[in-house]
């Protein structure tokens, strides 16, 4: 049985849903406050002055609209996948006996903050000559979606206010958020109470378009208000256009809201979903 669930054109895409956020590639030492556009001088004009205090303020604002477990440093769950899905979008018609096996497969997955999952199987029915293609398949699914979790879900729309380049307010109320960046025009549309609606990227490689979706939360507090509950994402790279769907759900981890049921997949091709339980809050070891 051959799968190939995850193709180049979706790993492109997520590359796209981590670069599109304001200053998800800045260091980890944040700069000093100017004018977006590089190093502060000792003496900033007025107009300088005036960004930074605005960029501060649209920040503040920006991080406290929606969740994003920023301290998140990594989990341990078990994945259920939907199997039915799973071969709907391998494109295979497995053998009875390969579904009763796989549906007795154990899968445990440990995954770190912008680093690569770590999958543990346990094939409780015996091992099939196919395995290693399923695992294989397997960990592209699952790391596909910690690919997008990691830097839309659980990182922050804007890292530091000095990747502003340009704040633009819009009649209805809501604004345009430019960032600085030499390699990609990227710019941020963010709604009256702040809450990110969609981020833009034109580059010379790529143009992209990526709209995140709220609930609000069960009990609305600072920095939860609402959470994304799923991502459309667009991108155009030549003649060709992949369009990507994620939709999470959540279930409570001590402080944090971490994912209970998920589907992801490329609109038009295939969706897969998969359940998370048994989950505990992991860091490096």
């Amino acid at each position: 049985m051959q799968t190939d669930i995850m193709p180049g054109k979706l790993a492109l895409t997520q590359a796209l849903l981590g670069v599109a956020l304001l200053g998800a590639q800045q260091p980890a030492t944040p700069p000093q406050i100017g004018n977006g556009a590089g190093p502060q001088t000792s003496n900033p004009g007025p107009a300088d002055k005036k960004l930074s205090a605005e960029a501060e303020k649209l920040t503040a604002k920006v991080l406290d609209s929606y969740y994003h477990p920023d301290n998140l440093p990594g989990l341990e769950c078990d994945v259920m996948p939907d199997w039915p899905a799973f071969f709907l979008s391998a494109k295979v018609t497995a053998p009875p006996n390969s579904v009763q096996t796989m549906g007795a497969l154990k899968i445990h997955v440990r995954t770190l903050r912008d680093q690569t999952p770590v999958l543990a199987f346990n094939w409780t029915q015996g091992r099939p000559a196919d395995a290693g293609q399923v695992e294989e398949s397997l960990k592209q699914m699952i790391g596909g979606f910690y690919g997008i979790y990691w830097p839309l879900f659980a990182s922050p729309a804007i890292r530091y206010a000095a990747v502003i380049s340009k704040i633009e307010p819009q009649p209805d109320g809501t604004a345009k958020v430019y960032e600085s960046d030499p390699n990609a025009d990227v710019v941020m549309t963010v709604d009256k109470a702040g809450t990110p609606t969609s981020y833009t990227m034109q580059s010379p490689a790529m143009n992209g378009v990526v709209e995140p979706h709220y609930a609000p939360s069960p009990h609305p507090t600072r920095g939860d208000r609402r959470r994304i509950t799923s991502v459309e994402a667009t991108q155009q790279a030549g003649a060709s256009t992949t369009r990507v769907h994620v939709s999470v759900d959540y279930q409570p981890m001590g402080s944090y809201f971490v994912p209970r049921q998920v589907s992801y997949g490329l609109v038009g091709a295939y969706t897969m979903r998969m359940e998370f339980s048994g989950c505990s809050i992991t860091g490096a070891k």
